[in-house]
């Protein structure tokens, strides 16, 4: 009853760590306000490529990558060509900052040009005046590094006192190329999980760890579905505004002007007339970039549905195998069970003074007891590659102490024979002489 008890606890337990790794469920990451430009989608991306295990999901995280990489160089040019349609109107501190940073260009304009005569001019001097002017060729390459820092301080300031909307675009789009650089360098499956490859194994440890590892990456994945789609939805809003003002615009008539023999236009054409066909044309143009990155974010969508759809085939061959594991400690421990019951009945009507069948029943549970933790253990762990060596260890060892306990018990009978025989000798004399 109490290794009946043991076992009862043993499957408790298991079935409730099973349980708990079934029905855990991971918070989902709270998402991050966008800036000018939304670059949550590369990001994404970018990280869902490094946890690629295998050549499929390479194939998918590149995909994702480059349609990703479009739709951000759209988003990048849209965001250009509407703070060029949409200046800054500077302010008066900014206007001073802009008149310094065309100052300190000139400067650096000017001392570049100077550097180029004197390279060329140190080209064809004669070596009394080499020495001269590489000294002053030194010092304008020196003067030229301190105008360049003055530059980019200029624009770091303007930047900021006027809200300079194009420059803080195109240091986005300078840290968005070093990153896709980046990428290209090798990234793709850089942090991928180990244990994701092993949902065919055949031991309940490895097919547990593949399962979580995969049941964590699908839901990784299903937050970037999840983003991807949101980012769809809000671009439909965006293109559908665009397409609105574009229908609520007229398309600009244009008429060709007459010109005279020399080929120039009698009438020039009026600058409402061209500034109404550049607007038409940057709402058609602003409609057609919107409806591409629609085209490029649906496209990441089913791509991100076909990597979660592998993940979940992979997931569900690694929990058969949970569950097969499982099924298979049950039928050995249910069957070690009945065989030690029946080696108990078996062995129950041996009398207690018989030190061999004694002997011979410990040793019996004691195998019984051994081989089935061996087996459930194997199910779990996996054969080792020292399976034989431990094999033939344990037998040995088996072997030993039943060898051992019936060597004992022979030589105890053996012995007590000859006790036995010893005292009838000595008891027969003294019989015969009282008759």
């Amino acid at each position: 009853m109490k290794y009946a008890r043991s076992i009862t606890i043993l499957i408790f337990w298991l079935g409730a760590i099973t349980a708990l790794i079934l029905t855990h469920d991971w918070p989902k990451a709270v998402p991050l306000r966008p800036g000018l430009i939304d670059l949550r989608l590369f990001r994404t991306a970018g990280y869902m490529a490094q946890t690629a295990a295998n050549t499929d999901e390479t194939e998918f995280a590149e995909q994702i990558v480059t349609d990703a990489d479009h739709e951000l160089d759209l988003a990048f040019a849209q965001a250009l060509k509407d703070a060029e349609r949409n200046p800054v109107v500077l302010s008066p501190e900014a206007k001073m900052l802009q008149a310094r940073l065309v100052a300190v260009q000139k400067r650096l304009h000017s001392d570049q040009e100077q550097l180029s005569g004197l390279t060329s001019k140190a080209q064809q001097a004669p070596d009394s005046q080499k020495e001269a002017i590489q000294q002053n060729i030194l010092l304008l390459q020196a003067q030229i590094a301190l105008d360049q820092d003055d530059v980019l301080d200029a624009q770091d300031d303007l930047a900021r006192a006027s809200g300079d909307v194009r420059s803080r675009i195109q240091t986005l789009f300078e840290q968005h190329q070093r990153a896709e650089e980046h990428h290209k360098s090798g990234s793709v499956g850089a942090a991928a999980n180990s244990a994701e490859a092993s949902y065919h194994s055949r031991n309940l440890i490895d097919q547990l760890s593949a399962w979580y590892a995969l049941r964590s990456k699908k839901n990784s994945l299903l937050q970037a579905l999840d983003e991807a789609r949101a980012g769809v939805a809000q671009l439909q809003s965006l293109n559908a505004k665009a397409e609105y003002d574009l229908l609520q615009t007229p398309a600009p008539a244009v008429v060709p002007q007459p010109v005279e023999a020399g080929g120039k236009p009698v009438a020039p054409s009026s600058p409402q007339q061209l500034a109404a066909i550049q607007n038409f044309q940057f709402l058609k143009k602003r409609a057609e970039t919107l409806q591409r990155r629609i085209d490029d974010r649906r496209d990441i969508g089913g791509t991100y549905a076909n990597w979660v759809f592998l993940i979940t085939s992979n997931q569900r061959i690694a929990l058969v195998g949970v569950l097969r594991s499982l099924l298979w400690i049950v039928v050995i421990v249910a069957g070690s069970y009945l065989a030690f019951s029946l080696f108990s009945r078996l062995t129950a009507n041996a009398p207690p003074d018989n030190k061999r069948q004694t002997n011979l029943r410990i040793t019996g549970r004691f195998i019984l007891q051994a081989g089935a933790v061996l087996l459930v253990l194997v199910v779990i762990f996996g054969v080792p590659q020292q399976l034989p060596t431990a094999l033939f260890g344990i037998i040995g060892a088996g072997l030993t102490v039943a060898i051992k306990n019936f060597a004992s018990s022979f030589v105890d009978s053996r012995l007590k024979g000859l006790i036995q025989a010893e005292e009838s000798k000595a008891t027969t004399p003294g019989t015969a002489t009282a008759t």
